[in-house]
């Protein structure tokens, strides 16, 4: 199919694309709907790819792979592979090529491939992309993305770009964006630090966020204020120092937030030994606190804790403050061993709130409690209703 040096070179792609199209199908193969056979191509030079692009609307899924070592002065010899199908989504007026995955080392090429098509994919997935093309698709310009729902990328974090941040304005205006995946591949062992990579961003309408920083990232967790999520999930390898959920903020007076249980948090925090910091507007489960209270979760680094929780989380915390004095004779004490030294808990209202309250009175009780395993400097619980 490499047609650079012959004669084909001078037809216009939109011709190319017809013939290719009656080749391939044995006969003229309009309309669409009666075209479901999916077929691939593979070793095809890159004025292919023009042809392609240039019958758009026949195509729902297109994925791509370039080699090593491509730049923009080299054809783009890989595989392609197109599946046919019935699928016209009237929300590109016909246009299809809202599936995209790209599977590629080179920087120049997948430049070239996405940024004029952005506005045309529900679907974008791409392996191996590096952090300059990262960061340039997070500032393409607000409304880049009309109709993405979901975004893979899997990228090479680049030393010499750490300082480079972006607003991510392009994916906050993403109306339609509810999945986002993040998986980072460093070439040595880095001390990522979130807040200088990325900029606190939102996502209105996100209902799931996964990211997987390597196993040598030092990762510090951005605030991040996902009013939608129902899964939040961060692989192996986190350490996370820090976990906050909901944006930085004074968490007493923002009441209006979604009281959002978050299934997955119990399992992040309880991969992450090393955490210093515990906060969150959306209602973190009575589990950790109960784990905390067994031994099975043991933070001996904590030492702030904001959160929100709900009457069942509030008694867990109280249950775990109660443990840390309820031993007797040879009994084995807890094992948890960390220095909490604030704990600021908003909890929702109900019938039985006063009699939670009822275990604080005793303030010399409470220290005394606490003191033996945990430093508490200061305790707050805040009510939210009446």
């Amino acid at each position: 199919m490499r047609i650079a040096n012959s004669p084909l070179k001078r037809v216009p792609p939109e011709i190319l694309g017809r013939i290719f199209m009656w080749y391939v199908g044995g006969r003229v193969i309009f309309p669409l709907k009666q075209t479901l056979n999916p077929w691939k191509l593979g070793h095809v030079s890159s004025q292919w790819r023009q042809v392609l692009w240039s019958t758009a609307d026949l195509w729902n899924d297109l994925e791509i792979s370039l080699p090593t070592g491509c730049d923009k002065n080299t054809d783009i010899v890989g595989s392609l592979s197109i599946v046919r199908s019935a699928l016209n989504d009237v929300l590109y007026r016909g246009k299809g090529l809202h599936n995209l995955r790209i599977f590629s080392h080179s920087i120049t090429p997948v430049a070239d491939i996405i940024f004029p098509f952005v506005h045309r994919f529900r679907s974008l997935s791409i392996k191996n992309v590096s952090y300059g093309i990262f960061i340039s698709l997070l500032e393409l310009p607000t409304g880049a993305f009309p109709f993405l729902e979901n975004i893979n990328l899997n990228i090479y974090y680049d030393p010499a770009s750490a300082d480079r941040a972006s607003h991510s304005s392009s994916l906050q205006a993403a109306p339609n964006l509810t999945s986002v995946t993040f998986s980072f591949r460093p070439t040595k062992a880095l001390a990522l630090e979130w807040d200088k990579f990325l900029d606190p961003f939102e996502f209105p309408s996100l209902q799931n966020l996964a990211i997987n920083p390597g196993p040598s990232l030092n990762l510090l967790y951005p605030l991040i204020c996902l009013k939608a999520i129902t899964s939040l999930v961060l692989r192996s390898g986190c350490h996370l120092e820090a976990f906050s959920i909901g944006g930085a903020m004074d968490y007493r007076e923002n009441h209006h937030l979604p009281s959002v249980i978050i299934p997955d948090v119990s399992e992040i925090i309880k991969a992450s030994p090393t955490l210093k910091i515990l906060e969150g507007t959306l209602i973190l489960p009575a589990s950790i606190f109960i784990a905390m209270k067994s031994g099975q979760l043991h933070l001996p680094k904590l030492h702030l804790v904001i959160v929100r929780l709900d009457p069942d989380g509030l008694k867990a915390f109280i249950d775990f403050l109660n443990s840390l004095i309820h031993f007797e004779g040879n009994q084995q004490l807890p094992t948890y061993s960390g220095t909490i030294r604030q704990a600021i808990i908003s909890c929702q209202a109900t019938d039985g709130y006063q009699t939670a309250m009822d275990a604080f009175t005793n303030k010399s009780w409470l220290y005394q409690a606490v003191g033996i395993y945990v430093s508490v400097e200061r305790f707050t619980i805040d009510h939210d209703g009446e």
